[in-house]
């Protein structure tokens, strides 16, 4: 086991209280330093502000520690800062490695944490004159040996933080290469491949035009694209509506029984589960609230009565990737409605929903003689909407997984940089 040794920070680095500027008082106008406060988060910085004529900002490569605030929190800095007030600055000589820091960093912080909070024990009393922190030392076989700074094993900190970057790529690649495509895998997802069929779908557009001669498929958008029949319909053509029957409240919420919709974006409005007796609405459904937000539901749910909140049951057999294509088109809805003006079934059921129909194979618009979902027989093409959900999912996976590959391109590129 490596042997560690306490030394004070002051013998090791060049310590320094700081700026202790007002951030409050700190211009913006052509912003270029980092502001490091006592914050935890983003690396302890909360700003970016002008730098000043005649203060220097403190260089990259520094490090900051927290004496109030989040007491400990210490971070390396890799671009020049000012700092607020109880922050200190940590200067180690020019040739430790940033590896080295992070090392460092690592075992000062638990020090920090374990031993000082803001009041009655602060680490500003202590900073500049016992502040000391334990380090691998290159043990000696003397019995009597006196450690120095000179005997702090630099070059292990150096070999134990590579070999921990190693250690997260390898499991950055096993997560790229065994979580994420057996999540793929499971959803349907694992073929995210673009087909052209795909990208013919995604470059659509659905026309919004009631016109005797529809647009062919073929027709060009300016962007490349290709225009796909499209027409009103609505609301109460398409869906019936229901709300609960059961003033739930916050009581209520016990993490029990079904999932419960209220207003809001949060969450997609769900603000816990309950088994308290009450209307239970079947999944495949949609939920609108009063400020005009549609989420579908893929669980049966129960809904508050005290927030508008109301639920499209469908005259149609809706699936998720239908449901999702209609709440898109219905999210204008959240640009008419507001606490002052509340979204109710009573207001939307004759606004217009604008979907893509079937056509034949001549473009022309397949009628339905019962007129089931439009007074002029026009039938919403289910298969286009599947697919634009599908497609999209495409996309956005691609993305993702080509994110996960440049996470680990970029964490081999800093470990061969070490």
């Amino acid at each position: 086991m490596m042997k560690h040794k306490e030394f004070v920070l002051a013998d090791i680095a060049k310590l320094d209280s700081g700026n202790k500027m007002d951030k409050n008082k700190m211009t913006r106008k052509n912003p270029s330093v980092n502001f490091v406060s006592r914050t935890a988060l983003n690396n302890g910085i909360s700003d970016y502000v002008d730098k000043i004529k005649d203060i220097e900002p403190f260089p990259a490569g520094c490090i900051t520690l927290a004496f109030g605030g989040s007491v400990g929190s210490c971070f390396l800095q890799e671009e020049p800062f000012y700092t607020g007030q109880n922050v200190g600055v940590i200067t180690l000589p020019k040739n430790i490695t940033t590896e080295m820091k992070l090392y460092f960093i690592t075992a000062l912080e638990k020090k920090c944490k374990l031993y000082f909070h803001a009041f009655g024990n602060e680490i500003n009393k202590h900073f500049k004159t016992d502040l000391a922190v334990s380090l691998p030392v290159v043990e000696s076989d003397d019995e009597k040996h006196v450690y120095t700074p000179d005997d702090i094993n630099w070059q292990y900190m150096q070999d134990r933080v590579t070999e921990l970057e190693q250690e997260h790529i390898a499991e950055l690649e096993q997560d790229r290469a065994a979580k994420l495509d057996a999540y793929l895998k499971a959803t349907g997802l694992n073929d995210y491949e673009l087909t052209e069929d795909d990208k013919h779908i995604l470059a659509s557009k659905v026309r919004n035009k009631d016109e005797k001669e529809p647009a062919k498929e073929s027709e060009s958008l300016p962007e490349g694209g290709w225009w796909k029949g499209g027409r009103e319909f609505i609301f109460s053509d398409l869906f019936t509506s229901q709300t609960g029957d059961t003033d739930i409240q916050k009581k209520d919420i016990n993490g029990k029984g079904c999932y419960v919709v209220s207003a809001g974006l949060s969450n997609h409005g769900i603000i816990g589960k309950t088994d308290r007796e009450s209307k239970i609405i079947d999944k495949n459904t949609i939920t609108v609230d009063m400020f005009g937000n549609a989420f579908y539901r893929d669980t049966e749910y129960k809904m508050v009565t005290h927030a508008r909140v109301f639920a499209l049951s469908p005259k149609f057999e809706m699936t998720e990737k239908i449901g999702l294509y209609m709440t898109a088109c219905m999210s204008y809805l959240t640009k008419k409605f507001a606490y002052s003006n509340m979204c109710s079934w009573n207001k939307i059921q004759n606004l217009p929903l604008c979907l893509p129909i079937q056509t034949d194979d001549s473009g022309e618009p397949v009628i339905d003689a019962g007129k089931t979902y439009n007074p002029k027989g026009y039938i919403p093409d289910w298969e286009y909407m599947e697919r634009y959900i599908k497609a999209t999912e495409k996309e956005i996976i691609k993305e993702v997984v080509l994110y996960k590959d440049e996470v680990i391109k970029k964490a081999k590129e800093i470990a061969g940089a070490a």
